[in-house]
């Protein structure tokens, strides 16, 4: 029967098909409509299928670098699916059920290093991996990547200090690279803290030695930098893009003490999956929930001395730092976490709930497990706690949403049967002597019915056709293979048209989602093979973010007020607009006419290079005085910084042609011929590692018309070379293979001494 016992981690497959049989058994995909992991997996995928890395998309934007951007995960070993061939939406719900179960075998395995059985360290992990804090952030796959291996981290770190073998903090090492290679920045500060608060408890805790804690820190330490050496592949283009790009953070706001009832319910200030949320805070940054059972058991386990879990000062505290973080004030975040390499991208503090949830699941778990030992003493304990926690639970239904807190809610019904069934157990524990397995797998079926139930009402699904088939304005494109971008108007594209009482995902008919990605907006876009001239990217150069402000000042609600705008969509090689109805301009042609928004067809965009008459030095910042000046053409001027007035005046493209040669995202060849010296714009965004060539000889990239680039060509005949290459990728490879030999002599080290160790025993 011992052997059989392992079997339980099936648990979290069996749990993962109950509640997402669709996904699993009838080949529909998660629907998150705000997913951007969606067209990164598509570079991503459409690169490697075609042999090579995917460094550089021109679909995004005005072309950005995937791998650099790290929203790709391209090194993390889940991409492997992506060269398959399996499709890249159908890779995302794969990845996404894949870490929850990850999540919580992680956290099984925890719970069992920390003394529970069998049954409760499946409780634990049950009520992590599938809790509200990872359930839902299914539209956010690259976070999932990142803290599906916070409980494996900690597993690796606390058997390290515990044991004193340095092959533990080598596997910590490859955890925390792990995590970093999932693509996630807002992941990263989640695993740190969690180590740092380990550190602490190590120091602090009196029963540890100094040389158990000296040597436990610094394995820590150890772990930290082998594991940031073993993701430098990623995390050096990443970083160097970061300081090129600067990223776009809002100012980071925490948590209301009122987001904390999501503990209680997940769906308390409504469902996301039936589009009535209408909480003050993002959803998957302020639930919590990880059933109801888990919080009250948790809860009692804070001080139930019957529990065995080992460490609860390190559970405590964990759970304290994720509580206080979550509701830090914005400064603290400016003044301390901002400044480590990767902080300034860290902009919800919200995640660090999930600290707290993880240590509410162990100590639950601890709670399950104190059942084995309980006795009359115990058994009475437990049934006085959950009645007081039923007669607190039906006061929480006055004042506080009708809807919510009734029998006829699910959620808060299930959460009043759980403790009833804490009640009766604690009953017949007390005056039946009822034995431990019953009792906790009672207690194990009872949580699996609370989370169950909220992941249906967080999640929903869609047929894969929904991304497979190209809506109708991605069509337009498709007529032809004519070199265009569609540009999107965010004034329009921020409207909602969804109804208030429209039923949700759930119901099946997606009809006023197919009609909102009719407007192509940022990530959208590039799922349907239509580049598009901005997205939402976090890594996208500021200046394209920029470039939004500027356009919308002469496209949102001005008929007939936008000339100048539309000339620099022109200039973007915009081919479709999405605005408001009723422009009026030759430029323009109305596709499709509705009351709230149009889709006009934009004639004279301009292809991926071309001559302009005549060049301009410099721009201002603020991206208007010069393109939207009212007499602004494109093929009549370029604005170019890194010249002199005098330089660009004896620029002259009125006698010259360019004819392409080869164009991919690995590089584009041209053949130019000018009567006089010229300057070539490339219809692509400006980027340091784009390497330029003509004839042969290497050739500086300019930044042109504020967010494109181009080069001087000389008068003659000239080949134009152009090939993308990431030095920091060179620089972040051979520092992981370095990384990657010293952990392997660490590991055989380790070994060796464990050896030599067990022939010298006698």
């Amino acid at each position: 029967m011992r052997i059989l016992r392992p079997a339980l981690l099936l648990v979290f497959l069996a749990f993962a098909l109950v509640a997402f049989p669709e996904v699993i058994l009838a080949g529909r995909v998660l629907f998150a409509p705000g997913a951007e992991a969606l067209p990164w997996l598509k570079a991503s995928q459409d690169a490697l299928t075609a042999g090579r890395l995917p460094l550089w998309s021109s679909g995004i934007a005005l072309g950005c670098p995937v791998l650099a951007a790290g929203q790709a995960g391209v090194f993390y070993p889940g991409s492997a699916l992506l060269a398959l061939g399996i499709s890249y939406y159908h890779v995302y719900s794969i990845m996404v059920l894949a870490h929850l179960v990850l999540a919580a075998l992680g956290t099984a395995l925890l719970g069992r290093r920390q003394g529970l059985g069998w049954l409760a360290a499946v409780f634990a992990g049950l009520a992590w991996g599938f809790s509200g804090c990872l359930v839902s952030k299914v539209a956010d796959l690259l976070f999932l990547q990142g803290v599906a291996w916070l409980p494996l981290l900690l597993w690796c770190g606390l058997s390290g200090a515990e044991s004193g073998r340095w092959a533990w903090f080598g596997g910590a090492a490859l955890v925390l690279a792990a995590s970093f290679l999932g693509g996630s920045a807002e992941a990263a500060p989640c695993s740190l803290v969690a180590l740092a608060g380990l550190v602490v408890y190590l120091v602090a805790a009196p029963p540890w030695s100094g040389r158990r804690v000296g040597r436990a820190v610094v394995g820590v330490g150890l772990a930290v930098a082998l594991g940031v050496g073993l993701a430098a592949v990623q995390l050096l283009p990443t970083y160097a893009l970061s300081s090129a790009a600067p990223a776009r953070v809002p100012e980071a706001a925490p948590l209301r003490p009122a987001d904390l009832a999501l503990f209680v319910h997940p769906l308390l200030f409504g469902s996301p999956g039936e589009n009535d949320y209408r909480g003050a805070s993002d959803f998957s940054e302020a639930c919590g929930y990880v059933g109801g059972l888990t919080l009250f058991l948790g809860l009692l386990g804070l001080g139930w001395r019957r529990a065995p879990l080992r460490h609860r000062g390190l559970w405590i505290l964990l759970g304290l730092l994720g509580v206080g973080l979550a509701l830090a004030s914005p400064a603290f975040f400016s003044d301390y976490l901002a400044r480590p390499p990767g902080f300034d991208l860290f902009a919800a503090p919200g995640h660090f709930l999930l600290l707290t949830a993880l240590s509410l699941s162990l100590l639950a778990g601890g709670a399950v497990q104190a059942l084995a030992g309980a006795g009359r003493r115990g058994g009475m304990t437990l049934a006085l706690a959950a009645a007081v926690a039923l007669v607190l639970a039906a006061a929480a239904t006055y004042g506080l949403p009708a809807e919510r807190l009734s029998l006829t809610d699910p959620i808060w019904a299930a959460g009043g049967g759980g403790l009833l069934l804490c009640g009766l157990l604690g009953v017949g524990i007390w005056r039946l002597g009822l034995g431990y397995r019953p009792a906790a797998a009672l207690l194990l079926l009872a949580l699996g019915g609370q989370l169950y139930l909220s992941a249906r009402g967080m999640t929903a699904t869609a047929p894969a056709s929904y991304f497979a088939d190209s809506p109708a304005a991605a069509q337009f494109f498709h007529r032809d293979a004519t070199w265009g971008r569609a540009y999107s108007d965010p004034a329009v594209t921020r409207q909602s048209f969804l109804t208030p009482d429209y039923p949700g995902y759930l119901s099946g008919d997606l009809t006023p989602y197919r009609e909102a990605r009719e407007l192509l907006p940022g990530n959208q876009a590039w799922l349907y093979d239509v580049p598009a001239a901005a997205g939402s990217a976090t890594l996208l150069p500021e200046r394209q973010v920029r470039l939004d402000e500027a356009l919308s000042w002469g496209l949102a609600g001005r008929p007939g007020g936008a000339e100048a705008p539309l000339q620099v969509l022109r200039m973007l090689g915009v081919r479709m607009l999405v605005a408001a109805p009723g422009l009026h301009s030759p430029w323009l042609m109305a596709l499709r006419e509705r009351p709230t928004y149009s889709v006009y067809e934009l004639h004279g965009a301009l292809p991926r290079a071309w001559f302009p008459q005549q060049v301009r030095a410099g721009l201002e910042r603020s991206a208007g005085a010069g393109l939207r000046a009212a007499e602004f053409r494109p093929e009549a001027t370029a604005w170019v910084e890194g010249l002199t007035a005098a330089q660009a005046a004896r620029l002259q493209g009125e006698e010259a042609l360019a004819r392409p040669g080869g164009y991919d995202d690995e590089g584009q060849s041209w053949e130019v011929s000018s009567a006089h010296p010229a300057f070539l714009v490339f219809n692509m965004a400006y980027n340091p590692h784009w390497q330029a060539t003509v004839r042969g000889q290497p050739a500086r990239l300019l930044r042109a018309n504020y967010v494109q680039c181009g080069l001087v060509v000389p008068a003659g005949s000239s080949a134009v070379r152009l090939r993308y290459g990431d030095e920091e990728l060179d620089q972040g490879r051979r520092l992981t293979q370095v990384s990657g030999a010293l952990l392997l002599l660490l590991l055989l080290g380790t070994a060796a001494g464990a050896r030599r160790a067990r022939i010298q025993r006698p």
